[in-house]
């Protein structure tokens, strides 16, 4: 009786958010999307982890198992993206920051895995959270540039804003407290760091480090200070007298792309360091990361296992535990300072590097291979999807349309590179509104009526004529590698960096269905209102999600109970959805026959394969 009446109460709460704000969400066993942080606890047994998958969760660092999983409120698109955590000295509030409904930053009580506070403030992107050393304050850091100070009160839960610096008027991505916990630094994008004195809330010294970005900033114990930057350089800046900063020496510069991750160990001898820095090792690609020892002046050791660029690293509090995330499928490295590996975490799905539409087969086609340029659908389609019957269909595949870039007298210009939103439509330039955006693909239908473009933040249509955004495709939590339309100009599909392939409906910009595939072709797909199908064991990698307001912590149920799956499990409405878009398509569903490729007249490439 009693299991019955928590069945009825899962079922009612669901069903009845279900047109409002109930939506099935994705459980890889993994993160599905770019993790963006890394942390230890001081017990050493656990690490936290946070992504662009809109969750935290908590693994253990020997079994690999994951022990818990925050859910927060979330929306559709990029609204609960999480960029940063910070756990306090005494492990008692775990902070949370990045995309997230009004700029808040999330306080969990973290013995009890409950949000007690949101803290308000920022006007932007959360980008860093920091603790000081005592525990007396939190800062943060902004997209627009901003820094908030708050002072801590232990026995009553509260955060009260000392600080609100807005000095720096470009991104500010990373932060760091010295160790007495008087001076805070600042790094940020116009290339300048900031050290502010936390008694007065002035500014002690403003450095100008470069005219490129600066990504990572930490102090040593002497308040002398290593930065990393866009260049590709970690430099060290010595602390004088004069209470003043000169230049020491270039501890290390890289002849490509940038390092993005410094950390230094508990003893202060090493700095670990990578980013988007790779090399060509054994005919892979290797993105290091660097031991640098500060008493010889010299690279120790490297660890060379990750695929792609470098996004976080933790060092446990002895100094014998290192982690890093990073690489094409979002893993988790665990090792001991001697690398000696101890447990790799790796969801069970994939990033969609590669999506076509099929010619007349009622077939879609993906790839999950980093392998070429994006931009130019090089990447390389492995496998197809029947639209028909949900079969997976591998073996010689070409019978597919992937981009068309040129259609009666429009094409498209674009020389590819990080940070590139511009791109031009014949002759007219569109400008990305979202600065530090990158293009990744592009095509246009092939009626000539639009252009789309899928970015890191955003899948857009556009107007080729006039030059200007008229709709916005709304759904993915991840980098957008790949689109490609239906020869009818009627539908979208689009793959990403979070493991989803999304089919669209191009005027409206409607989303009609996601499809996850998973590493043994397990699938799921389903609609915006929660209704799926799946393989027969599809089941494990979905689950319910339900908002519970911005200072709440979310709802969510596993689709593992029998009652939850009779009530959503909907095939005929899947069937109906997808027989409305290969219905009057369908000529040969057997043979994989030919390829149409329509390839840029003008491209001037400048390829870099780390994002």
């Amino acid at each position: 009786m009693k299991k019955n009446i928590i069945v009825l109460f899962i079922l009612l709460k669901i069903y009845g958010y279900s047109q409002e704000n109930a939506m099935i969400v994705l459980d890889t066993e993994g993160h599905k999307a770019i993790i963006n942080k890394i942390l230890f606890t001081d017990d050493e047994k656990n690490i936290i982890t946070c992504s662009d998958d809109k969750t935290i969760k908590i693994w253990d660092i020997f079994s690999g198992a994951c022990l818990y999983t925050f859910h927060g409120y979330i929306e559709s698109g990029y609204e609960g993206v999480l960029y940063c955590i910070a756990l306090s000295p005494t492990q008692k509030y775990l902070a949370a920051g990045g995309w997230l409904k009004n700029d808040g930053v999330r306080i969990y009580d973290f013995n009890y895995k409950k949000l007690i506070k949101v803290l308000y403030g920022n006007k932007d992107v959360v980008h860093n959270l920091e603790f000081s050393h005592n525990g007396n304050y939190l800062a943060s850091c902004a997209h627009d540039g901003r820094i908030i100070v708050w002072t801590i009160n232990y026995n009553k839960n509260e955060f009260n804003i000392l600080y609100n610096f807005t000095v720096h008027k470009k991104p500010v991505y990373n932060i760091s407290f010295n160790y007495n916990d008087t001076k805070l630094a600042s790094a940020c994008y116009d290339g300048k760091v900031i050290i502010w004195n936390l008694n007065d809330g002035k500014i002690e010294n403003e450095l100008k480090i470069s005219d490129k970005e600066i990504y990572g900033i930490t102090f040593l114990s002497n308040d002398d200070i290593i930065i990393s930057t866009y260049d590709g350089t970690i430099q060290l800046w010595k602390y004088n007298e004069f209470k003043d900063y000169n230049i020491d020496r270039i501890i290390y510069k890289v002849n490509t792309n940038f390092i993005e991750q410094i950390k230094l160990t508990p003893d202060q001898n090493m700095i670990l360091f990578g980013g988007s820095y790779y090399s060509i090792e054994n005919k892979r690609w290797v993105y290091p990361i660097f031991f640098y020892n500060l008493k010889i002046n010299n690279i120790e050791k490297k660890f060379n296992l990750h695929n792609n660029s470098i996004r976080s690293i933790a060092i446990s509090k002895s100094g014998n535990y290192i982690a890093s995330t990073g690489g094409d499928d979002n893993e988790i490295f665990i090792y001991d300072k001697n690398l000696n590996l101890i447990r790799k975490i790796v969801s069970r799905g994939k990033s969609v590097y590669a999506v076509a539409f099929g010619n007349k087969n009622g077939r879609i086609y993906f790839g999950n291979k980093n392998d070429g340029k994006t931009h130019l659908a090089e990447t390389s389609i492995e496998k197809g999807f029947s639209l028909i019957d949900y079969s997976i269909i591998k073996g010689n595949l070409i019978n597919y349309t992937r981009i068309y870039t040129k259609v009666s007298n429009f094409s498209f210009t674009y020389n590819f590179s990080l940070y590139n939103r511009e791109i031009l439509i014949n002759s007219n330039l569109l400008i990305l509104p979202k600065i530090y955006d990158t293009i990744r693909c592009y095509t246009y239908t092939p009626n000539g009526k639009y252009a789309i473009i899928g970015s890191d933040f955003s899948l857009i249509r556009v107007d080729p004529l006039k030059c200007i955004i008229n709709g916005e495709f709304i759904g993915h939590e991840g980098k957008i590698w790949s689109i490609s339309v239906s020869e009818d100009s009627k539908y979208l599909i689009s793959g990403s960096d979070d493991q989803t392939i999304k089919i669209w409906d191009i005027e409206s910009c409607k989303l009609l269905v996601t499809i996850f595939v998973s590493i043994n072709d397990e699938w799921v797909i389903w609609t915006p209102d929660g209704h799926y199908h799946c393989s027969k064991f599809g089941n494990r990698f979905i689950g319910f999600h339900i908002n519970n307001g911005i200072e709440n912590d979310a709802t969510y149920y596993n689709a593992d109970n029998e009652d939850i799956v009779n009530k959503f499990k909907n095939k005929s409405k899947i069937d109906k959805i997808l027989g409305s878009i290969y219905s009057d398509k369908i000529i040969d569903n057997d043979v994989d026959s030919k390829i149409i490729e329509n390839k840029p007249k003008e491209i001037l490439p400048d390829y870099l394969d780390d994002f």
